[in-house]
């Protein structure tokens, strides 16, 4: 129906219900009726509305506020502290903290209204942000990023930031991109997937101690039709429904059951039905189910699991 309901923590009003205090299980945003899609970041939360323009709230704005000289959008990410939109032309904009470069525009200004990233090198069809760094995927098939690049996630072969786009070299039939948050990853048209940039926990999918400044194929994954990046660990959903994740799990985040890392991907066990989308947080993991319903696992300090109570959880609970 268009109306958005958020829960977790909200320090900053990221819930959106005129409100600093946090809630275990869902809320309303004040104030939105025609809703398309919602991106959240570290303390701020967007919706993409149906007339193509895009609403914030958090950051002690405790209700959405229309954002400047947005129009014809399409998709919208989120960074830690920055956004971005892709608009129907396939130009991109971004706003927000810009310390790498990861607005996009040339500089390292902060941004309090959207700009257009500069050079993009052709029509964007999907945006991705991590932390502290922004990809976009274009027509050509080619990503360029652009922004922090400390553990290789920009995919030029280098740890230097970029504040104009760079192309992620080595890849074709690619069909979407994620950012986590210090690594990236591709889909590609096989249902498989390559992952670059940090490693730590063996987010990529094949381990490595080091950063990795190139393309790693994830190890065991095909059938593939999405993926997802939280800050340690990705997971992608199977064509069968079912959903498989890797990398960090020091709160169950994985969803098998168990809180041991895992290089290769492991089935989150007891859905219960076929997942039809998913989608990752810093130390959680939630899948949207084809009834319509939702499931959670991981870390639940503030309520975000969405069930009512704040206990860490190995495998899927109902929100």
């Amino acid at each position: 129906d268009g109306t958005v309901r958020c829960w977790g923590k909200n320090n900053y009003g990221q819930l959106g219900d005129g409100t600093y205090s946090d809630s275990p299980t869902p809320v309303p945003v004040n104030g939105l009726s025609n809703a398309r899609s919602v991106v959240v970041g570290e303390h701020e939360s967007c919706a993409l509305l149906n007339d193509g323009t895009v609403k914030c709230w958090g950051l002690f704005r405790l209700t959405p506020i229309a954002v400047d000289g947005l129009s014809n959008v399409v998709s919208i990410a989120a960074g830690l502290y920055h956004f971005c939109a892709l608009l129907s032309g396939g130009g991109v904009k971004c706003w927000g903290l810009n310390w790498f470069g990861q607005i996009g525009d040339g500089t390292t200004t902060y941004r309090s209204t959207p700009v257009s990233v500069v050079n993009l090198g052709g029509s964007a069809t999907a945006i991705a942000a991590g932390y502290y760094h922004t990809c976009a995927l274009l027509s050509s098939g080619v990503i360029r990023c652009w922004g922090n690049n400390w553990y290789g996630q920009l995919g030029d072969r280098t740890m230097t930031y970029h504040t104009t786009p760079v192309t992620v070299g080595g890849l074709s039939e690619v069909v979407s991109i994620v950012a986590g948050g210090y690594h990236t990853c591709a889909l590609l048209r096989d249902g498989t997937a390559r992952c670059w940039g940090n490693n730590c926990y063996g987010q990529l999918g094949d381990w490595s101690p080091d950063e990795n400044t190139w393309l790693i194929t994830v190890n065991g994954l095909s059938n593939a039709v999405a993926l997802a990046a939280g800050w340690g660990h990705t997971c992608a959903l199977l064509n069968s429904g079912a959903v498989k994740c890797w990398g960090g799990n020091s709160y169950g985040q994985l969803g098998d059951g168990s809180t041991n890392e895992s290089v290769t991907p492991v089935t989150v066990i007891n859905l219960g039905k076929p997942a039809t989308a998913v989608s990752t947080g810093e130390g959680y993991t939630c899948a949207r189910l084809d009834d319509g319903s939702l499931r959670c696992w991981g870390l639940n300090t503030f309520g975000q699991l969405g069930n009512g109570e704040r206990g860490h959880t190995a495998q899927p609970i109902t929100v």
